[in-house]
């Protein structure tokens, strides 16, 4: 008889449920009234303080509809565009840009000027998407080739504020929304107040939930993350998304469970185990002098992982030694 019982609470519960859904659906907006308001009014001027204010309440609201309905929509238009500095003093000048640490400093992004709330809503909605099972992979996707090598194609090689410019432009086009978080996050390291402290660990939790989509399985931890990203620099933060993006290809290989075991069985973490094979290939590819020959071809991203792949090693060293003292670290940083 309970069993009986409990069948007709189920059932009477997920028809209330539908019910209650079906109701909502029909006296609320829909979801893409908000989204036409956020994506084409108030991202276009994500850096002024009242947007951030709308914005930080308008992620908010898509957020809950996800939440309530259940949704599967990628919210990765929901992160402002970057775009080529207005300002007289760098996409005009012809100035060399060496790595994308320096490409960062040339291109408008609305994201630098915000507060750690603006930050916080943005992650939380994202994290909707990746706790579901929903691929963000433009989150870290690297678009390795249009770089300085092919800004000098179809006669254009004589003017280089021609080049400069075209530079800075094809590499704005499909800039990584996780590069730009991780931008924050160092610009904020010593920053500990409320909002920021609280931004940071959405941010961990953003990168621990992109290190959980490329990975066969779960076996980071949020600690882990802490340390990664409290060791990076602006000049390394590029090759961790490198690296994330060399996690999909592994986990999409043939070798994924044997690769997955061995990271599951690392003494310093998941990251760590992937970043020292990742940082003997890249070693390998420049040892090739043919590579080497043709590296300006790849692009300015492919140019900026070998430049600082040492850098990146050093960061892994250092993430070893204080692997040990990781959860303690993160819980006194970040208050959970």
């Amino acid at each position: 008889l309970n069993h009986n019982a409990d069948r007709i609470s189920a059932v009477d519960a997920e028809t209330f449920l539908a019910s209650a859904e079906h109701e909502l659906k029909a006296h609320l907006p829909r979801t893409e009234e908000f989204w036409h308001r956020l994506t084409q009014q108030l991202l276009p001027v994500a850096a002024t303080p009242k947007a951030q204010y709308l914005l930080q309440r308008m992620y908010l609201v898509v957020k809950r509809f996800a939440e309530v309905f259940r949704l599967r929509t990628p919210w990765i238009s929901a992160v402002p565009q970057v775009a080529i500095a207005a300002s007289e003093d760098t996409p005009h000048t012809g100035k060399k840009i060496a790595s994308i640490a320096d490409l960062m400093k040339a291109i408008a992004n609305p994201m630098q000027s915000w507060d750690g709330k603006s930050v916080s809503c943005l992650c939380a909605l994202l994290l909707t998407n990746l706790t579901m099972n929903v691929s963000l992979t433009k989150l870290h996707h690297i678009t390795l080739g249009g770089g300085a090598g092919n800004a000098t194609s179809n006669g254009e090689s004589a003017d280089p504020v021609k080049q400069h410019h075209k530079l800075l432009e094809s590499s704005a086009k499909e800039w990584p929304a996780l590069l730009s978080l991780l931008h924050w996050f160092i610009s904020h390291s010593a920053d500990n107040s409320g909002e920021v402290v609280e931004a940071k660990g959405f941010i961990v939790q953003l990168v621990l939930w992109c290190v959980h989509s490329v990975s066969l399985r779960f076996g980071a931890t949020a600690a882990e993350v802490y340390l990664w990203l409290s060791a990076l620099s602006a000049e390394t933060a590029p090759v961790l998304l490198h690296l994330l993006n060399n996690m999909l290809q592994q986990s999409l290989s043939k070798a994924a469970d044997r690769v997955a075991e061995a990271l599951l069985q690392s003494e310093h973490g998941v990251l760590y185990a992937s970043a020292i094979p990742f940082i003997a290939r890249i070693r390998e590819k420049a040892e090739d002098k043919e590579k080497v020959t043709h590296a300006k071809d790849a692009g300015l991203w492919q140019q900026d992982l070998q430049q600082h792949i040492d850098a990146f090693e050093k960061v892994a060293k250092k993430v070893a030694k204080r692997y040990s003292s990781a959860a303690e670290e993160y819980h006194t940083a970040i208050e959970v």
